[in-house]
């Protein structure tokens, strides 16, 4: 079962697993190990046996090589965490106040001005204040990387080469939406 979950969770979910601390000791006597044993036939640490021995949640990974080393089905709780990013409000649109206007599609932005493409930027991070997109084009062999950030809720564009700490505004933005 653990095995079957393992390859249907999607890297967007976390899934750990609650074993029944009765059932786990169970069949760790059972096989007569201690958990010093266990550990090493698991390849897992012996915190993470105490742990799940505890009924603490571990990975599917772990609960894995437990039953495997253990050589048994065990009963066992899995939870499910969703990692997809939560909706922060920002919008898909970005218009300036001179009509142009900054838009998303999957983890892609495109920057029009006059109606027409001028720049493509990938998504790669965001905040609660900010969305940081990397330049897709650069201008020739040595050009620096361009980096840009969108305020979600509007305000300046900023943009900087490859120096986190220094940040130019650009351009005005508010959401579309």
């Amino acid at each position: 079962m653990i095995k079957a979950l393992n390859k249907r969770v999607k890297s967007q979910t976390k899934a750990t697993v609650h074993f029944s601390i009765e059932a786990l000791k169970a069949a760790r006597t059972r096989a007569g190990w201690t958990q010093e044993q266990l550990t090493l036939f698991t390849g897992w640490s012996n915190i993470t046996i105490q742990r799940a021995e505890a009924g603490v949640p571990v990975s599917v990974r772990a609960a894995m090589a437990i039953c495997d080393a253990l050589n048994t089905k065990l009963q066992v709780k899995v939870t499910l965490e969703d990692l997809r990013q939560k909706d922060d409000g920002s919008s898909l649109i970005y218009r300036t106040p001179a009509g142009d206007r900054f838009e998303k599609t999957g983890n892609l932005w495109i920057e029009y001005k006059n109606g027409k493409a001028s720049a493509a930027f990938d998504e790669f991070d965001r905040d609660d204040v900010f969305i940081y997109m990397a330049c897709r084009k650069r201008r020739g062999p040595g050009d620096r990387k361009m980096y840009v950030r969108i305020p979600i809720r509007g305000g300046d564009v900023q943009w900087t080469y490859e120096n986190p700490l220094e940040w130019e505004a650009f351009v005005r933005v508010k959401p579309a939406d």
